[in-house]
C-alpha cells in the first residue's frame, strides 16, 4: 500500500477492515482537451496521444479516454463518424463521455439521434459512461445494449446535464422530479399534476409516487395535502433588481432534502426497473405525454414524444 497515499494513522482502520490496496483506483483517466468543431483537428491527436502515454506508463491498469465534445460535432455525420473512428481505435480500454451542455430534454430529433449513432459507433470496441445524463440515456442503456453504454452519471437533481464553461447558477426554485415525466418541474406545476390524487394517501401513492421519501411524508402527516406541500416550502426573499424591488420564493433547507431525496429514490428506481425493451418505455412516455399535455401545453411534454420517437428507430 503506497505510504505517501495512506497516512500511517489509518493504517490501522484498513487493517482492521481487512482492506487491501484500498487507494489503488480501478480505471485511471488520460488528461483530455475538449474538442469543437473549429479545434478537434488539433486537439484529437493529442488526446489519442495521451491515452497511448497513460497506457505505457500504467500497462496493468485500465486507461479510459475522456471524451469532452461540443454539440456542434454531433451536427456533422462526417465528423462525427471521423472522431468515433479515431477514438474506436485508440488503446483507451472504455470512454467517459461528456457532450457540453447536453440537455436531452430540450435536444431535437438530430441531435439525439446522432447522439445514439456517437454510441453505437464507439461502443462497437470500448465500453462508454456518460457522465451527464438524464432517463434518456438510462432507456438507452437498458433497451439497447449494442450501444455498450455501462452507465450513466448525473449530480443531485440538476446535474443531467452540464456545460464544460461553469455558468452562474441564479436563485433556486422549488422543483419536483416528477417521476411519470422523468424531469424536474417547478413545484407550482407538480401540484397542478397531483392535485386529482390527494385526496388520500393510497391514491397518492398509487399516481404519483411511492418513493420512500413519500411514503415516510404520507405515513407520517394527516393530510396528503400537507405532506405534499413540504416539497414546495418557502421563505419570502426580497431584493432590488435594477429599478424594481423583487420578492421571491426561496425554499427552505428541509424542501430542498425532501426534494434531493425524492429525486434520488426515483433515480434509484429507474436504474432498477426491469424493462429491456425500447417499445415498452416508448409507450409509457407517450402514454404521459397524452395524460399531461392538457396542463402543462405541448410544450411542457415534447420532449418525451421524441424520447419515444427516437428510441423506437433502429441504429446502425
Amino acid at each position: 500500500m503506497p505510504q505517501q497515499a495512506v497516512a500511517v494513522e489509518d493504517l490501522k482502520y484498513y487493517k482492521f477492515a481487512g482492506v487491501e490496496d484500498a487507494v489503488q483506483p480501478r480505471i485511471l483517466i488520460a488528461p483530455y482537451f475538449y474538442m469543437e468543431e473549429t479545434t478537434w483537428d488539433h486537439w484529437l491527436p493529442l488526446n489519442l496521444e495521451f491515452v497511448e502515454m497513460a497506457k505505457q506508463l500504467a500497462p496493468n491498469q485500465n486507461v479510459f479516454m475522456q471524451v469532452v465534445i461540443s454539440k456542434d460535432i454531433l451536427l456533422d455525420k462526417d465528423l462525427l463518424l471521423h472522431v468515433s473512428e479515431s477514438i474506436k481505435g485508440s488503446a483507451a480500454d472504455g470512454v467517459f463521455l461528456w457532450i457540453d451542455n447536453f440537455d436531452e430534454q430540450e435536444a431535437g430529433l438530430t441531435l439525439l439521434s446522432n447522439y445514439i449513432q456517437l454510441l453505437f459507433n464507439i461502443g462497437k470496441c470500448k465500453q462508454i459512461f456518460n457522465l451527464y445524463g438524464s432517463y434518456f440515456s438510462i432507456a438507452l442503456m437498458k433497451t439497447r445494449p449494442e450501444l455498450n453504454l455501462a452507465g450513466v452519471c448525473h449530480g443531485l437533481e440538476y446535474g443531467e446535464s452540464r456545460p464544460v464553461v461553469p455558468v452562474g447558477g441564479g436563485l433556486p426554485m422549488s422543483k419536483f422530479y416528477y417521476p411519470a415525466l422523468h424531469a424536474r418541474i417547478r413545484y407550482e406545476d407538480a401540484v397542478r399534476l397531483a392535485r386529482p390524487y390527494l385526496e388520500s394517501k393510497e391514491l397518492y401513492l398509487g399516481h404519483v409516487c411511492k418513493c420512500d421519501k413519500c411514503r415516510d411524508l404520507m405515513n407520517n402527516i394527516v393530510s396528503p395535502e400537507e405532506a405534499f406541500a413540504k416539497f414546495g416550502e418557502g421563505k419570502p426573499i426580497t431584493f432590488q433588481r435594477r429599478n424594481q424591488i423583487v420578492t421571491f420564493h426561496y425554499p427552505t433547507e428541509e424542501a430542498h432534502d425532501h426534494c434531493v431525496r425524492h429525486y434520488m429514490w426515483n433515480k434509484y428506481r429507474e436504474f432498477n426497473e426491469d424493462i429491456r425493451e425500447a417499445g415498452e418505455i416508448a409507450g409509457q412516455l407517450e402514454g404521459a405525454a397524452r395524460k399531461f399535455e392538457e396542463i402543462l401545453g405541448a410544450t411542457g411534454v415534447n420532449y418525451l414524444l421524441k424520447w419515444a420517437k427516437v428510441l423506437r428507430k433502429k441504429v446502425g
